[in-house]
């Protein structure tokens, strides 16, 4: 019997997915690197390919503002680390990341290798739950935030995150129940592209905030675009990240979201006055043409059926990978 091109395609597909699976389910996970010292881990993922123009400008920023912040804070002996997901990269982030003494301090970078993120991303161009939960599961703080690599978090929200996760002040909700979500301002690339200062991006954003394009999060309808999520470590191992089915272009944080609605309480963080910014890197959010500047197969949204849909090895918990500091 003669099958078609693309129903070959779909039969090698679902093999390398039932493979694949089969020597995960084989393998004992690992341990989670857990250090209570540890306050929070930023979680980031990426890859050296200049994603969208200037991606590791984008990357840097987004390191450095928060380390800025953190040195400016007294954290009681409290550690903070950055954690950078390297996708597959051909030539290493973190020889090519242009970081801050201080930032170089605080940041750890895991590698996946190109072959291997090949093997779990098929044929998408990049996973994301692959290389946020790769990144999650190696994190070794008592809570966890993820990232977009292009978020810009002013110092002010910063530090007070990191109030609130001291108990200094309340971000909203009881730290053991909730998630905390972040909407973005887009901060527009004709402005960044240029390179300027973290100073000058910070004053940008926040005296420019009202003219910005922004993305509101509706918590009734959880419809994406949040930049960043916060969660103690417990509700990330309970969740099991995000779902690594969904290996294409978006809604794998919608289904995130109505995930752990089951179980806790989220939280809108600009609700508890923190402002969070996006580095755009689309020409204009007004009269984007997705077919040009981001032709990729999309997610179908997934029915909901519990709180987690991994297996045990989640983020590559059972390939040890290589670990480096900047």
């Amino acid at each position: 019997m003669n099958l078609s091109t693309s129903k070959w395609r779909d039969r090698v597909k679902r093999c390398k997915r039932i493979r694949t699976a089969l020597a995960e389910w084989l393998v004992p996970s690992r341990e989670w690197p857990f250090d209570h010292s540890c306050l929070i881990s930023f979680v980031f993922q990426s890859r050296n390919d200049g994603y969208m123009g200037n991606s590791n400008f984008r990357l840097a920023c987004a390191i450095n503002q928060i380390t800025e912040a953190v040195s400016k804070t007294a954290l009681q002996k409290m550690r903070v680390e950055i954690l950078v997901v390297d996708w597959g990269s051909q030539h290493g982030l973190r020889k090519v990341l242009v970081l801050t003494p201080a930032a170089q301090q605080l940041v750890r970078f895991v590698e996946v290798s190109d072959r291997l993120a090949s093997l779990h991303q098929l044929d998408s161009p990049y996973s994301v739950p692959h290389a946020v939960n790769v990144g999650v599961r190696r994190s070794s703080g008592r809570f966890i935030m993820t990232l977009d690599s292009d978020a810009f978090l002013p110092i002010a929200t910063t530090q007070a995150i990191l109030a609130g996760l001291l108990g200094r002040r309340s971000l909203g909700g009881e730290l053991n129940t909730t998630t905390f979500w972040a909407p973005r301002y887009h901060i527009p690339s004709d402005f960044h592209s240029q390179e300027p200062s973290l100073e000058n991006i910070e004053h940008f954003a926040l005296s420019e905030k009202h003219r910005l394009n922004y993305d509101r999060l509706n918590m009734a309808k959880f419809g994406g675009c949040a930049v960043a999520m916060l969660a103690t470590r417990k509700i990330w191992e309970t969740c099991r990240g995000l779902d690594e089915r969904m290996i294409y272009w978006g809604a794998f944080d919608i289904d995130l979201f109505n995930r752990l609605r089951l179980h806790y309480c989220p939280i809108d963080l600009e609700t508890q006055g923190l402002d969070f910014f996006h580095l755009e890197h689309y020409f204009s959010r007004q009269t984007l043409n997705r077919k040009l500047e981001n032709n990729r197969k999309s997610n179908r949204q997934r029915k909901v059926t519990g709180v987690y849909n991994n297996g045990k090895n989640w983020g590559l918990g059972h390939v040890e990978l290589p670990i480096h500091a900047a």
